[in-house]
């Protein structure tokens, strides 16, 4: 079943990219059915971060922060590991802007050698409340 997700919303993704704009009905329908699929989509949505222009990155990553909830940050880091500036400043975006997760989950990746630690307590920072 999670293939077949991964397949769809690699499809739901090319869709919405080749739209000239966002906010065109086609979009907007592409962009409700990725956040139906739910968080394990989130590892689809960070490869194609590395290659989308400015509306359609702000698009992404706003799916993205719909996604966050208390069982997906796993899914996220892979977005903080990456070598990419743009695919790591996106993923804290959405962490950043989503107060459906408990931050506290993100504490085991500090000791992670590939996470970015600067990423990481910058999403932190934004949930010090929980902490």
């Amino acid at each position: 079943m999670a293939i077949l997700a991964g397949f769809r919303a690699d499809q739901l993704i090319s869709q919405l990219v080749s739209e000239p704009s966002a906010s065109t009905a086609k979009a907007q329908k592409a962009v409700a059915k990725l956040k139906s699929l739910g968080p394990a989509i989130v590892p689809n949505i960070i490869e194609a971060l590395a290659t989308t222009d400015k509306e359609h990155t702000s698009t992404l990553v706003n799916i993205m922060a719909s996604l966050v909830s208390d069982k997906s940050p796993k899914y996220f880091v892979d977005g903080l590991a990456d070598g990419g500036e743009r695919v790591v400043a996106a993923t804290t975006w959405a962490l950043r802007n989503s107060h459906d997760f408990d931050a506290n989950a993100l504490l085991e990746y500090l000791a992670d050698p590939e996470v970015s630690k600067p990423a990481v307590i910058d999403v932190l920072k934004a949930h010090k409340d929980q902490l």
